[in-house]
């Protein structure tokens, strides 16, 4: 990911002249590729990451089963829930940290007095926090057991598939139905004002988000919005749980960091890994335009761009625009991000 305004504003029912085909075209394949990009480290990361903690969570799962006598629907949830308790430690606790003691503050996007979260916000996000992950997900993950199993989910300590390529496989189709089923989902959100109004306006009460606000949602929001597109496409592929949980801390990662409010980006180690796909600054700045805004921005790019619900944050200068209003330290000076 460079750190150059990339796109041009794009409307596919403007002219037609031949100047704004190629801005058109140029805009399309840049999309295309950065899509490419993500699917294909969600395929790499997520196979080493299961791979990697397999082991240890088959043991786990054989002395549950052993020497406590749990059964694999019990251990199911416990692994579900300690993944998401496990996820949000690492990945969402970092940038509390950071914004509680002051620390990388030239990272973070500036925020107007009305974006910052008040303490009453802060405290019912902790309160929804704690609801979610110790009383509502572990009723949640023992309902859906059953359904993973119809689907042909393994237990917990049974092997991986043997092919690398097979887990790969289900990497990236879990990642393509969560682009196309969040971004359906979020935008219909958008589009009608009494779901809006009703649902996920309580998301967007958050003006400047935080990191754990990724999951401040209405209870439908939660289901149709954000776990359907999370968790289809493995579950209906019958994939094993350690895979499930890989793709979900993958996920999690993802939007941990597009609600943080931090642009990581501006140093040799952070574009590295921008590069890699490790961290997605481009899409925390896309994200935090959607929340700051209100408008377009409603997840996979590609989809943005090609129907058309992109063009009011490039129409503000797409990422450089954005960043100088929010006083981003690489926007200063040059102007080039």
């Amino acid at each position: 990911l460079g750190c150059s305004p990339r796109h041009s504003s794009l409307s596919l029912g403007g002219t037609t002249s031949r100047k704004t085909h190629v801005v058109m075209s140029v805009t399309l394949a840049s999309a295309s590729m950065r899509s490419a990009k993500l699917v294909a480290k969600d395929m790499v990361v997520g196979t080493l990451l299961a791979c990697a903690v397999a082991p240890a969570i088959r043991a786990a799962a054989d002395v549950g089963a052993h020497v406590y006598g749990l059964s694999d629907r019990a251990m199911w949830v416990i692994l579900m829930c300690a993944n998401h308790l496990v996820c949000n430690l690492l990945f969402a606790m970092p940038f509390i940290v950071c914004d509680t003691f002051g620390w990388m503050q030239k990272f973070k996007m500036h925020r107007k007095k009305a974006e910052v979260p008040s303490d009453s916000l802060m405290r019912r996000l902790w309160a929804e926090t704690a609801l979610g992950q110790f009383v509502t997900s572990p009723i949640a993950a023992w309902v859906l057991y059953p359904l993973t199993k119809k689907l042909g989910a393994a237990d917990i300590a049974a092997p991986l598939p043997a092919s690398l390529w097979d887990i790969a496989v289900v990497m990236a189709a879990a990642h393509l139905f969560n682009d196309v089923g969040f971004y359906s989902t979020h935008r219909l959100l958008h589009a009608s004002p009494f779901l809006y109004r009703t649902i996920h306006k309580k998301h967007h009460s958050w003006k400047g988000t935080v990191a754990p606000a990724a999951e401040y949602a209405h209870p439908l929001e939660t289901i149709i919005s954000n776990q359907f597109p999370t968790l289809g496409g493995a579950i209906f592929l019958g994939a094993h749980p350690v895979l499930l949980c890989a793709w979900v801390a993958i996920r999690l990662q993802r939007t941990y960091e597009a609600h943080s409010g931090y642009c990581l980006r501006g140093t040799p180690l952070l574009d590295f890994l921008n590069v890699l796909g490790i961290v997605d600054s481009e899409e925390a700045v896309v994200h935090d335009f959607h929340h700051t805004v209100n408008t377009g921005c409603y997840g996979l790019q590609l989809l943005d761009y090609t129907l058309g619900t992109m063009t009011s944050f490039e129409q503000g200068g797409g990422e450089a625009g954005y960043l100088r209003k929010h006083g981003h330290f690489t926007a200063s000076s040059t102007g080039k991000m």
